[in-house]
């Protein structure tokens, strides 16, 4: 299986996580990656002062440094057969084209590949921004309801 870095969010994650004192294993699982992948994370934000810090840096600054402390991992296999088309690809994603209406692009303009062979391109290639989630944590599930109501009646004897 390919190797794949996480994120700076997921590291993000990784260090609060450990701040609240959860297990390497606990975080593992929460994650879905192996106690391995978190104890190398760990270490680079032991070694950086991550945990002891109250404020962890801006994600540009941790996501250099991460890089620099894993250093970059090659992909492994013979190139893209998309690969002497990467710049219509990227220029044409980037003008919001879809993977099927690029495919017959291609075509026309020569290309022999697959449609899965650019889907593969594009999804390697093409940066997608992640769906940011944020955890708020209240004291009381009753205290949160009204925070979003505005009142809490009482509904016991309704029918």
């Amino acid at each position: 299986m390919a190797q794949r870095r996480k994120s700076v969010i997921d590291v993000r994650e990784i260090v609060r996580r450990t701040r609240l004192g959860e297990t390497r294993r606990t975080i593992a699982h929460a994650l879905g990656t192996s106690r391995n992948t978190i104890a190398k994370y760990l270490a680079i934000a032991v070694e950086e002062g991550w945990l002891e810090s109250s404020a962890l840096p801006d994600p540009a600054t941790m996501a250099a440094r991460i890089e620099e402390k894993s250093g970059s991992v090659e992909p492994s296999g013979p190139p893209s057969i998309v690969e002497p088309h990467r710049e219509f690809v990227l220029e044409k994603r980037k003008e919001g084209v879809e993977i099927r209406a690029l495919h017959q692009l291609l075509i026309e303009r020569g290309f022999n590949g697959s449609y899965s062979s650019l889907r593969r391109f594009v999804r390697r290639h093409d940066p997608v921004d992640p769906e940011v989630f944020l955890r708020i944590e209240t004291a009381s599930p009753q205290r949160t309801l009204y925070e979003r109501v505005g009142r809490l009646e009482k509904t016991v004897g309704l029918k």
